[in-house]
């Protein structure tokens, strides 16, 4: 039976086309010893150029980065320190002598009622 419109074989070839590339490149970067994922994803949405794309970059293994740079590194020491002063006494304040507790002066009692100032 023939059907008119958009044949269904076509997305779903693209699809698996898009997986195998995807494949495709991602064992091609792990063998390489790149990121397998990164190259996987260019693989998927980019189809057979994202393959050739990965072919491309991964003819050389990767090589580690800055080789020389770890080979010839010294070990780190940290500088000598001074030696730490002698630990001094805690803060105590100074001694002062024993005060004697706070007595209200005291008032003489008040004379006969005629002697008082008068009162403002």
């Amino acid at each position: 039976m023939y059907t008119t419109g958009f044949p269904v074989w076509v997305p779903i070839m693209g699809l698996v086309v898009s997986v195998a590339c995807s494949i495709g490149s991602y064992f091609i970067a792990k063998k390489s010893g790149r990121s397998g994922a990164g190259y996987a994803v260019l693989g998927f949405f980019l189809g057979i150029i994202g393959l050739i794309i990965t072919l491309i970059i991964c003819r050389n293994p990767a090589a580690p980065p800055y080789p020389q740079q770890y080979q010839q590194q010294q070990p780190y020491y940290p500088p000598q320190q001074p030696p730490y002063p002698p630990q001094q006494q805690p803060y105590q304040p100074p001694v002062q002598p024993q005060q004697q507790p706070y007595q209200p002066p005291v008032q003489p009692p008040p004379g006969p009622p005629g002697n008082q100032p008068p009162q403002q």
